[in-house]
This record gives C-alpha cells, sequence and structure tokens, in this order.
C-alpha cells in the first residue's frame, strides 16, 4: 500500500472516530463524603416515564463517576438518581459535562462545567425547593404565608427571564412544568401565566414540531384555552338562564317561511331542541331519527323545535318545508354558541316545568323524564 493510500485510510478512519465520538455525551463527576460504595443510574427523562440507560457502582475512596451515552435527536433531560437523591441535566449540543457534588446534596451541585441549561436546571431546582420549604413553613404559621408570596414572584421572574431568553431551549421547557406541593408554577389555565407557557410551546412547535415535548406542550395550552372557552360559554349560558327567568335560554329565529318563532312560545310541554346542520351528508338520517322520536312521544306532547346551522338559506329551506315541527335557522351561530354547542346534532331535552332537563340523552333517559313531568 502507497503512503497517500495510508494516509487516506487513516483520514477515513479517524473522522469514523471522531463522527462515532460526536454522536455521543460524556457526563462525569466526583460525590464527596460518601459513607460507602454506592450504585447510581443514568436514566433519560422521557414521558411519562424515565428510561433507564446505564448504571454503575460509585467507589467510597474515589468518588469518581463516568457515563457515557447516545446524544438525543432533540435537547433532552436526563438524571443521575442515587437511592431518593436525583441530579437533573440538560443535554443538546453539549458534548461533556462535569460536575462536583456532596454526597447528601446531590441535587445542588457545588461546581457543573459544560452546559449552562444544566446550570440553570440547578438554579431552579435550588430555588424550588426553598418555596417548598416556605410552603412547609406557611402551614404552620401564617406569617409565613407573605414571604411565601414573594419568594414565588421571585422565582417566577427569574424563571421568565430564562424562558423568554430562549424560549425553544430544554431549560424553557423544564422551566415551565415545575412544581410546588404538587401544583405548577406557570400554568396555562392562568391566564397569566399562558403568555409563558405558549412562548415555549409555539417555540418548540414551530423549530421542533416532530419531538413528542412539543406536542405534549402544545396541546396543553390549546387545551387550557379550550377550557377557558367552555368556561366562558358556560358562565354566559348560567347568566342568560338567571336573567331571563327561566330554566332555558328563549331563542327566537325565523322559519322558511319567514314567521318569528320563539322557543317559549311551546313552553308547557316537553321541547327537544336540536342543534343540526340539515344540509350536512348525516342530516337525512338524522331528520328520520327526529321523525321516530316525535311519533313514539307524540302521545306525551313532545315538541322539537330544531335550530339550523347551515351556511346556506336557500337549501335550508327547501331541506325543511315538509318537516312537522318547528325548523329556523342560526345563522350566525349566536344560539349555538350561547348553548355552548360545539359538535352537532346536539339535543337538549327541556321538561314541562322549562328545565333543562339533559343534553344528549338516550331514548330510554329521554322517556324517563316526560313520564316523570306528565
Amino acid at each position: 500500500m502507497t503512503c497517500k493510500k495510508l494516509l487516506i485510510c487513516l483520514t477515513v478512519m479517524l473522522t469514523a472516530v471522531a463522527c462515532q465520538r460526536s454522536q455521543r455525551f460524556t457526563i462525569s463527576g466526583k460525590l464527596e463524603g460518601l459513607d460507602s460504595d454506592t450504585v447510581i443510574y443514568l436514566e433519560q427523562l422521557t414521558l411519562p416515564l424515565p428510561t433507564l440507560l446505564d448504571s454503575a457502582t460509585i467507589h467510597k475512596s474515589s468518588g469518581k463517576i463516568r457515563f457515557r451515552a447516545p446524544r438525543p435527536e432533540y435537547p433532552e433531560l436526563y438524571q443521575l438518581r442515587m437511592g431518593r437523591q436525583r441530579l437533573i441535566f440538560a443535554i443538546d449540543s453539549t458534548e461533556h459535562i462535569h460536575f462536583r457534588a456532596s454526597a447528601d446534596s446531590l441535587f445542588m451541585p457545588q461546581e457543573f462545567k459544560g452546559s449552562e441549561h444544566s446550570e440553570q436546571i440547578a438554579f431552579l431546582r435550588r430555588s424550588v425547593r426553598r418555596l417548598d420549604s416556605l410552603t412547609f413553613e406557611a402551614r404552620k404559621k401564617k406569617s409565613a404565608t407573605e414571604q411565601l408570596k414573594y419568594a414565588i414572584s421571585e422565582h417566577k421572574d427569574t424563571a421568565r427571564s430564562i424562558i423568554f431568553a430562549n424560549p425553544r431551549s430544554i431549560v424553557a421547557y423544564y422551566a415551565v412544568f415545575q412544581q410546588v406541593n404538587g401544583l405548577y408554577i406557570f400554568s396555562p389555565y392562568d391566564r397569566a401565566d399562558r403568555s409563558v407557557c405558549a412562548a415555549v410551546a409555539t417555540a418548540y412547535h414551530a423549530f421542533m414540531p416532530h419531538y413528542y415535548r412539543s406536542s405534549n406542550i402544545y396541546n396543553l395550552v390549546l387545551d387550557a384555552i379550550e377550557s377557558e372557552r367552555r368556561a366562558k360559554s358556560n358562565n354566559r349560558l348560567h347568566e342568560f338562564i338567571s336573567n331571563s327567568g327561566k330554566g332555558y335560554i328563549d331563542i327566537t329565529l325565523n322559519d322558511a317561511n319567514g314567521v318569528e318563532r320563539r322557543l317559549s312560545d311551546i313552553e308547557g310541554k316537553p321541547i327537544l331542541l336540536v342543534f343540526s346542520v340539515i344540509t350536512a351528508e348525516s342530516g337525512g338520517g338524522h331528520i328520520l331519527d327526529l321523525r321516530d322520536i316525535a311519533t313514539r312521544f307524540a302521545s306525551s306532547g313532545l315538541q322539537i323545535y330544531q335550530v339550523c346551522l347551515d351556511k346556506s338559506e336557500l337549501l335550508w329551506q327547501q331541506a325543511c318545508k315538509s318537516l312537522p315541527w318547528t325548523c329556523v335557522r342560526d345563522a350566525d351561530g349566536r344560539y349555538a354558541n350561547l348553548y355552548n354547542v360545539y359538535d352537532v346534532p346536539t339535543t337538549f331535552l327541556i321538561d314541562k316545568s322549562g328545565n333543562i332537563a339533559g343534553r344528549d340523552m338516550t331514548l330510554r333517559d329521554m322517556e324517563s323524564v316526560i313520564k316523570t313531568h306528565r
């Protein structure tokens, strides 16, 4: 083999070794004050439960520890676990992290090198540990409550600065999921905190759309927004009911002939209030179901008041011409919103007393209510 070929082979081999090394990370450190040889575990903080990657015995005499593991595709959280103690650290572009800690306070390393995000996580963990202590004190002494409130506010200010500095970092993700006494410090269900959670959710969704943590936080924020919307709709529903003096919100809409039809006009009889799209593909089958219900409960005086959410007025008029019950059109969805309707068809049974007896009830349940209020 010529010198030139040998040089090329060596270059290829060295490049391959370098690539292989760059695809792994190393965490090394020293634990001081060990009483005996101890087993320590390296775990990836996957959801919903950590994944064990490796374990090793730390010898009392040296206290040294070293793990190597494959680098993740996306920024990830890991932990070293020893008994009930945990040292949480982050891996993104980092290749080598070194720490030094006391054996009785692994969670609070005295030294952390090679990963700024891991240092920030350690800082946030120390802060939360202080909040836990203050929470315990506040349970015993009311005077500690104000101190706890101030400490929480201080923690959130610091965490916000870390999060907004780089919302797509793994430490930003970690910060929004920190808890005190089982409660999130930043809750997406709290409007004041939602902008913080949304910043991380948006950044993760935009830059790492296929990462499971992205969908986790993005769905959490969307659920919080939807929950608030549902709560507002429910509050609006109760408010309208209270103000109207009835057990339901009255509806005033025009039928296909342009005649104004009020829901309250048929009060005093059992009413099946229906929200639907009559021209939808499933509309024909739903009309047949309503005809069966009308026939089954005709002797009980059941009235049907159908509110259609069809976009086309002309098609709606043609579809409801021959219906034997009241059929009106809610063009802008105003009443559907007041009744908190998110899907169609949706039905409400209103009893003879004018109270909403149930939503999307089975025929058996409807029959029970109607018989009870004869």
